[in-house]
């Protein structure tokens, strides 16, 4: 029973060990994405700040409330962007801080059911020597009379 116990410890070891990995890969490849995100659109933004620039100096007045408008709406759909990377952020980090609590609570649960075992061995091995001892003594007895 004590072999049995000791290898299903393992086993969650070994589960919430590739459970992090997969977590700390997956929040990796997360971040890159919203750094790629970020790069291409600050990119587009330079270019339609340009574009803006260069229809102002060749029609002042007519382009320069398109620009606006554009630069309004790339603004726009850039806090969109940043709010969901942001709500995106939280919920995995709020997901991660789960998955550690849970991982903590197992280990304190499986510290718990350690010492229990310990405990359990400990009277046994108490009453087996108990036993032999009065085993012995009986014999002598015996032996005596």
């Amino acid at each position: 029973m004590n072999n049995q116990f000791n290898i299903s410890i393992e086993e969650q070891k070994k589960y919430f060990d590739e459970e992090n990995q997969n977590a700390e890969g997956r929040y990796d490849a997360f971040i890159k994405n919203i750094n790629e995100i970020l790069e291409n659109n600050y990119l587009k933004y330079e270019e339609l700040a340009n574009t803006v620039n260069t229809k102002l100096e060749s029609n002042k007045v007519q382009n320069y409330s398109k620009g606006l408008n554009r630069v309004n709406y790339n603004n726009t759909q850039n806090e969109k962007l940043v709010n969901y990377i942001e709500n995106r952020f939280n919920e995995e980090s709020y997901k991660n801080n789960r998955r550690i609590k849970k991982i903590e609570d197992n280990q304190t649960k499986n510290n718990k059911e350690i010492k229990e075992m310990n405990k359990k061995i400990g009277n046994v091995a108490i009453v087996s020597i108990s036993l032999f001892a009065v085993i012995i003594i009986v014999f002598l007895a015996y032996q005596l009379l």
